[in-house]
């Protein structure tokens, strides 16, 4: 049991460490939002110039680049507007008004194809010394790249741990729990299996709610 000295020191804590990170929390928004508008910039005055080429001669380019704009502009407003209702939504419970459950649409990255005569540009990009036509300085570019497989990473650990857990039909609480329980009974000479745990596929199929569940 806890005494009363011991009981008051672990609330002051508590309420230290939930006004510093009340104190810091717009501070990481702020370096968030600049990180994004950063990466972004780059890719509209960078990137796109690069593998979007404009050309006046043939109607198939012009499409193509109007194509490639209009979803670019697309996934940008998608990445602003998810961390926006990322900020807004209040955590711990639901809004007033209810609404139908949907499934919120991970950002993806865009996948860019080179034509064959701009394989030939890209060893010239190597060179510290070759001259820069783009407006955003190559720092800005280095750490937008450097920010994307940070970020990739991030997601892929992310998606990987959860998709674990589906195919083995627990929670992150409930693997804990069920660790804690295999090695109670494994130091008791016994065998413990998840009783939720129908296999893969089956977990699969009822998570997702297709084929036929048993």
């Amino acid at each position: 049991m806890y005494t009363p000295t011991r009981r008051s020191f672990i609330s002051g804590v508590d309420r230290v460490a939930n006004t510093v990170i009340f104190a810091i929390g717009p501070i990481f928004i702020l370096l968030a939002i600049g990180l994004i508008g950063m990466a972004a910039l780059t890719y509209f005055t960078v990137v796109f110039p690069y593998f979007y080429k404009w050309d006046d001669d043939y109607i198939w380019t012009k499409v193509y680049y109007y194509i490639g704009l209009i979803f670019s502009i697309y996934l940008v407003t998608c990445i602003f507007f998810h961390y926006y209702m990322a900020v807004k939504t209040k955590p711990g419970g639901v809004l007033n008004a209810g609404t139908a459950e949907t499934e919120s649409d991970d950002p993806t990255l865009q996948g860019l194809f080179l034509e064959l005569e701009e394989y030939a540009e890209f060893p010239k990009t190597l060179d510290i010394e070759a001259e820069w036509d783009y407006w955003m300085p190559r720092p800005y570019m280095a750490l937008s790249f450097l920010l994307a497989v940070a970020i990739g990473i991030a997601l892929g650990g992310m998606c990987s741990w959860h998709y674990y857990l589906v195919l083995t039909s627990q929670t992150t609480v409930e693997f804990y729990n069920n660790q804690y329980a295999r090695r109670s009974a494994k130091q008791k000479g016994e065998v413990y299996s998840n009783p939720y745990d129908l296999g893969y596929l089956n977990n699969f199929r009822q998570f997702f709610n297709v084929g036929q569940n048993l």
